[in-house]
């Protein structure tokens, strides 16, 4: 992903407090590195460990947009960084929200070299 492109989301996830002691979480709300977005989830890397089927508020911000969108963990790898990898899928998602995410989605793709070729 270009830099440029990267740097115009950013990624919060809030839990719901009666989580925070069963997770050993220190807050309720943390910011995430994003690896990968689609229509359909978003990968992050995180310092902390959310298990598979938790079901989080999470905070978008994309090119000054702002979404809220319920979300469930699908994904959760330790890594031996320190850092954890999520992946997450959004929940209900509004058309409002749905159409920033293809308009940012669009970009993206616009400006990275094709993933493959088909020959």
């Amino acid at each position: 992903m270009s830099k440029n492109i990267k740097n115009k989301i950013s990624v919060k996830i809030e839990v719901d407090f009666s989580l925070l002691r069963q997770l050993n979480l220190e807050k309720r709300s943390f910011t995430v590195e994003e690896v990968d977005i689609s229509i359909s989830g978003i990968g992050v890397f995180s310092k902390y460990f959310i298990p598979k089927g938790t079901v989080v508020a999470l905070k978008l911000k994309i090119n000054n947009k702002s979404m809220n969108l319920k979300s469930e963990i699908c994904t959760s790898v330790s890594g031996e960084s320190g850092l954890n990898r999520l992946g997450i899928r959004f929940i209900d998602l509004k058309e409002k929200d749905l159409e920033i995410l293809e308009e940012y989605i669009e970009k993206i793709d616009k400006r990275n070299a094709p993933r493959f070729i088909l020959t």
